[in-house]
């Protein structure tokens, strides 16, 4: 049984505890300005030695603390940097070399699963922003001049309005015309409730050429000049295309880490008219 347990059950040995505690806290403590005392020592030289200073740590405490200490100091000096390249969404060439860099400079100590996944997808967001626009090939029918940047698969979807309810008002009265034959006098209020709904036309591919948008499936297809695009909005999983005239489509993709979206942003944005 663990020394912490044999003195929590004798009741007349709490005293006893109590001291126990004292002294760890003290050790722990004590331990703390150690490791402090060593970083800034080898902060304080041209080259930062974290295999030396860990092994510093462990001469005068267990090895797992001093890892855990050597760990905690280390994230303090490379989480600020892997922030600020995160502010944008974006991570360059630059900022990724940076970023190498403070790892490498403490040691390329363990960084979260979760941090991780947000700095690739910083990468390759930064590549569909920043990568040139270059035909595809595709088996698509294209005319003289036309060629595919993007392609992607895509539900399409328009917004349309449906009525879910007439409400009638206004003063009525009945007037019998002849047996069983009635009709209505007075005046009639009509209220008609609405509401907007998204019709799915279905999975399709959405291709992005250097003329138009074509989404194609195996029961319709669409095609939006990019020229008669007035306005789109886009979202992490999605665009949605306003055109002059019409009614605005939903382009759903299958994945919600922006690239798609990027892409298709890219082509309306730099190959229209």
């Amino acid at each position: 049984m663990a020394l912490d347990a044999v003195l929590q059950e004798n009741t007349g040995m709490k005293w006893i505890k109590t001291a126990f505690d004292g002294i760890r806290g003290k050790t722990a403590k004590e331990q703390q300005q150690f490791a402090s005392d060593v970083f800034a020592e080898h902060e304080a030289r041209d080259h930062f030695a974290p295999q030396e200073a860990l092994n510093r740590l462990s001469e005068r405490m267990p090895r797992e603390r001093a890892q855990s200490l050597f760990a905690q100091y280390c994230l303090t000096k490379i989480k600020p940097v892997i922030l600020a390249a995160l502010e944008d969404g974006l991570i360059s060439p630059d900022e990724e070399a940076r970023i190498e860099a403070v790892r490498s400079r403490y040691g390329n100590v363990v960084i979260d699963e979760a941090t991780l996944a947000k700095l690739d997808s910083a990468k390759q967001q930064f590549s569909a922003w920043s990568t040139p626009l270059t035909p595809l090939d595709v088996p698509l029918m294209l005319k003289k001049g036309e060629w595919c940047a993007h392609a992607v698969k895509a539900e399409a979807l328009e917004e349309r309005e449906k009525t879910v309810r007439i409400n009638y008002s206004g003063p009525q009265a009945r007037v019998r015309l002849a047996k069983g034959i009635y009709y209505s006098a007075g005046s009639t209020s009509i209220s008609r409730q609405t509401e907007r709904y998204h019709h799915s036309f279905g999975q399709g591919v959405l291709s992005a050429t250097n003329k138009r948008l074509m989404w194609i499936s195996p029961q319709k297809s669409i095609s939006i000049p990019l020229d008669k695009v007035i306005q789109f909005e886009p979202f992490t999983d999605g665009v949605r295309i306003f055109k002059d005239t019409g009614k605005p489509l939903l382009f759903i993709f299958p994945t919600n880490d922006k690239i798609d979206m990027v892409r298709i942003c890219r082509v309306i944005e730099e190959l229209r008219d």
